[in-house]
């Protein structure tokens, strides 16, 4: 039998606010409900139980996935890796391979230098990234929760859309969890006072984001709207975390030849009228959508963990309230970079993504979790939702899946023998070369047309051409001086991506007959057009 509990004394919480201490024998629900020590035991071990099947779960699908081929920009960061030295792979960014700085490359130089070429080991960081991004999650939540709880915020981390960005070698997963780190270093209590050390974690972590990817500033920024309400909260300055924030913000400077480069590449791209990523109001809620209910890769585990989660705050009513101590503004701030995003690609870039907003599910999840333990009985709820994640994780672990690029691979891989193999789709030319063995990549040949003001979005055009003058060796040429040598080819098409080769090849006559077929990709026999049938544009060329 459990008697009367004794009042504890207050002792300032994180933000500096007075939280009731609590007592070991006893852990007290946030509705005031009290479970014994044995009960509240058995949750706790049944919330690391399922935690543990998550990240398993999550941890075999992650690596499953990565031994799948290359996408595009994959593709396009690993071969600026390649590069002879670190010279020369800042001297291919300068032209263009990639629009990032070059900290990500040198990582992966590094690892493969080191003998490790496989794609597993150079996803590997990314997906070490991803789970530091849960585990900020959790420490975050812990600091003002329950147990159960914070494992809820960290399996909804892993249950989402970082999965995709854990699968891919690319820098967003790493300076998602440099973000994350910054984040907890900067979560310290209100009263403790900011030591030189932390200053500086915070200092190097932001300024290795932006070291990562230009839009790592952005998030220095968004830690600089935390460090402002913390302050006009508290009303005093913490001038270590000031010059940490200003530090990061003028490592940017490191990277300043490099990123006018790539500014005057991106206006090329972005005066095209159906720009892939101009920002746009449907993109920006698209991308929310994203953050919070997850994609397409892995069952909506998040939305459901959402929803509940808002049904438990209404439930919980006024009376429910959590101990959030400070999370509400940090949360809030984290979840609304997307928007502080956008406004600078409408203003600035005239580029806006979604994977570069990826920390926004970081918030989400202390959001989730602030919702669920507002109710009573958060402890169970957190663990019937950590089962929800772990279920939706083990079934996409137990289910074969396969990428478009793996379809487009195949299909050049069993090409006919004797005949060049043509394309004038940029996106799959880089993630065919690259996946295919030796003898098929020989008879791969990228088709330039003359002319791409034609072209809704010649983005992967340009990236090509580019990549032309990075690397001679790579078979792209113009489509006329192709076709004049090859009175007979095999064109791949794919109908989901624009070719504007394939379009030009059939206003100018030539006959094509299906070879093979698979998901909206074919590779088709094309001739050159008879006597009878002149070309269209003969006249102009």
């Amino acid at each position: 039998m459990i008697g009367v509990l004794p009042l504890q004394p207050d002792r300032p919480g994180r933000s500096g606010l007075p939280v009731r201490s609590g007592v070991p024998a006893i852990r007290a629900g946030t509705g005031g409900a009290a479970l014994p020590e044995p009960g509240q035991r058995w949750i706790d071990r049944a919330a690391l139980g399922l935690t543990a099947a998550a990240c398993l779960a999550y941890l075999w699908v992650a690596l499953a996935a990565s031994r799948k081929p290359y996408w595009m920009d994959e593709v396009l960061a690993v071969w600026t890796a390649r590069r002879g030295s670190v010279a020369a792979v800042w001297e291919a960014l300068r032209q263009g391979a990639e629009f990032s700085p070059p900290l990500y490359h040198v990582l992966l130089r590094a690892i493969l230098a080191a003998g490790f070429g496989d794609p597993v080991i150079l996803r590997l960081p990314s997906i070490l990234a991803i789970a530091v991004v849960a585990l900020a999650a959790f420490v975050l939540a812990r600091r003002r929760f329950t147990l159960p709880v914070a494992c809820l915020a960290l399996v909804f981390c892993l249950s989402g859309p970082l999965v995709t960005y854990a699968i891919q070698a690319r820098p967003y997963a790493g300076v998602a969890a440099c973000f994350a780190l910054a984040c907890l270093l900067w979560d310290g209590p209100a009263a403790r006072p900011v030591s030189g050390r932390r200053a500086l974690g915070i200092a190097l972590l932001l300024a290795l984001a932006v070291g990562m990817h230009f839009y790592a500033i952005l998030l220095a920024a968004a830690l600089g709207l935390m460090e402002l309400v913390w302050m006009l909260r508290h009303r005093r300055i913490r001038w270590p975390i000031v010059l940490a924030l200003l530090a990061a913000a003028a490592s940017l400077l490191l990277w300043l030849p490099i990123m006018r480069a790539v500014s005057a590449y991106n206006h090329g791209d972005t005066a095209a009228p159906d720009y892939y990523a101009r920002p746009t109001i449907e993109r920006l809620v698209a991308t929310y959508v994203e953050m919070a209910g997850g994609d397409d890769l892995l069952p909506p585990a998040p939305l459901v963990i959402l929803l509940a989660a808002i049904g438990a705050r209404l439930l919980a009513g006024r009376r429910g309230g959590a101990r959030a101590d400070g999370l509400g503004p940090v949360a809030g701030i984290i979840c609304a970079v997307p928007l502080l995003v956008f406004a600078f690609a409408a203003v600035v870039t005239g580029t806006f993504n979604a994977r570069y907003v990826i920390v926004t599910v970081l918030g989400v999840s202390l959001l989730v979790a602030q919702g669920v333990a507002a109710h009573r009985r958060s402890d169970v709820i957190a663990c019937a939702l950590i089962g929800v994640s772990a279920a939706a994780l083990l079934w996409t672990a137990g289910r074969p899946w396969t990428f478009r690029r793996e379809a487009a691979i195949d299909l050049a891989t069993r090409a006919p023998a004797g005949l060049p193999i043509a394309t004038g789709n940029g996106l799959r030319f880089f993630e065919i070369y690259d996946g295919v063995d030796r003898a098929t990549r020989s008879r791969l040949a990228f088709l330039q047309v003359p002319d791409l003001s034609r072209s809704p979005d010649p983005t992967n055009d340009h990236q090509v051409a580019r990549w032309a003058r990075i690397d001679p060796a790579l078979p792209i040429g113009p489509m006329d001086a192709f076709l004049a040598a090859h009175p007979e080819f095999l064109l791949y098409t794919d109908t989901t991506v624009p070719d504007q080769a394939a379009d030009l090849l059939r206003e100018r006559g030539y006959a094509a007959a299906p070879v093979l077929a698979r998901a909206g990709m074919s590779l088709q026999l094309v001739r050159r057009p008879t006597a009878g049938r002149p070309d269209p544009d003969a006249s102009r060329r």
